[in-house]
Formats: C-alpha cells, sequence, structure tokens
C-alpha cells in the first residue's frame, strides 16, 4: 500500500502539480500582509502578478533567469499550454484575491479566498492522487468533493448556519465545474464572497 502512494507521490505530474499548487497555497500569504497594513498587502499583491508575468516573458523569450524559469516550467508542465503563450491563471489568483479583499467585507472577503487558494488549490491535486468518476471539464468527484468542505467549513467557521453553509457549497462546486476557460481562480472567490453575503442577509 505504501509502495503504491510512494510511485504515485514520485509521478512527474503529480510532482508538478504538488509544485503549482503551493503557489495557490503560499498565496494567502497576501492575507497576513494585508492584516499587518492595507497598503502592504495590496502592494505585495500586485507585486506577485508583476513577478509571475515577468518570468512568463522571460520564458517566452527564452530568457535565463534560473527562479523564474523554473516557475513558469512548473505552470507549463501541469497545464495544457503552448509554449508561447502566458498562463494568466496565476495572474487570475492574485486578482481575484485582490478584488475579493477589496470589495467584500470582512470575513465574507476571507470565505471566497480561503475557497480558492485551499479549496481549488487542493482540488485537481486531490483528483489525482484519488482516483474517482469524472464529471465535466475533466473535474472530478473527490476534487469537487474537496471544493465543497472547504468553502462550507470556511463558512461554517464564522457563521455556524447549517443551510447556508450547504448552499454555498454546493454553489462554489458549480462555479469550479463548470469554468472550462480556467477563470476559476478569479471567479470562484468573487462569486463565494458576494454568495455568502448575500445569502447571510437573507438567511439571518
Amino acid at each position: 500500500m505504501f509502495d503504491g502512494f510512494k510511485r504515485t507521490i514520485l509521478r512527474e505530474d503529480i510532482k508538478y502539480e504538488i509544485f503549482r499548487k503551493f503557489f495557490h497555497i503560499f498565496s494567502l500569504i497576501v492575507l497576513v500582509f494585508y492584516k499587518i497594513n492595507f497598503w502592504i498587502g495590496l502592494f505585495s499583491n500586485i507585486l506577485f502578478m508583476i513577478l509571475y508575468l515577468s518570468s512568463e516573458i522571460f520564458r517566452i523569450t527564452e530568457k535565463k533567469i534560473l527562479l523564474f524559469k523554473n516557475i513558469s516550467n512548473i505552470i507549463l508542465k501541469s497545464r495544457k499550454i503552448l509554449p508561447n503563450k502566458v498562463s494568466f491563471s496565476p495572474v487570475f489568483l492574485f486578482l481575484g484575491i485582490l478584488i475579493s479583499y477589496c470589495l467584500s467585507m470582512h470575513p465574507f472577503n476571507y470565505i471566497g479566498i480561503f475557497s480558492v487558494c485551499l479549496g481549488d488549490g487542493f482540488a485537481s491535486l486531490i483528483g489525482k492522487l484519488i482516483p474517482s468518476f469524472k464529471l465535466v471539464n475533466d473535474k472530478t468527484i473527490s476534487g469537487s468533493f474537496v471544493v465543497f468542505c472547504v468553502t462550507f467549513f470556511s463558512y461554517y467557521y464564522f457563521f455556524p448556519y447549517l443551510t447556508v453553509a450547504l448552499i454555498l457549497g454546493i454553489l462554489a462546486v458549480l462555479v469550479e465545474l463548470f469554468d472550462a476557460a480556467n477563470y476559476d481562480n478569479l471567479f470562484l472567490p468573487l462569486v463565494v464572497s458576494a454568495s455568502s453575503y448575500f445569502l447571510t442577509s437573507f438567511f439571518l
């Protein structure tokens, strides 16, 4: 059993997926900066987007800068994207965090950000590690369950209301599930943040 799990972890696609999802989870550090000071958080949020776009430009123009090259190669190998095209998924991630944090009230912005950074962050990894039925857009039941659980518990932590948490979890799954163009990093935190606010106002 352990040998089988070890072989799975050492698969090249799994290794690159782990590295890629590290960026998803690491992006939560932006919340720490926002907590220290809004302007520090805003600066770090924009800085991360600029650094990533720089790494993509260096990759496409074949500039050999070690750190940037490694980051872009990880994104490239873990996503179906042409070598001469920019992958905007990480940009959408930081943009989604920025818009959610700035436009949504606390703690609704946190709920949306946790949903994308942890829920969507672990979804594809768990989907590859745990075999399950494919749904639509190459999404798996196990991955969608992760999105549901993270969104459900993120909301329930702040507002212990089961009905709203269930609705929000299902809504997050639908947003992630029917995103065929990889815009979920942008839309998931926005939809979850806004929906958590309106659902809370409606039911409570």
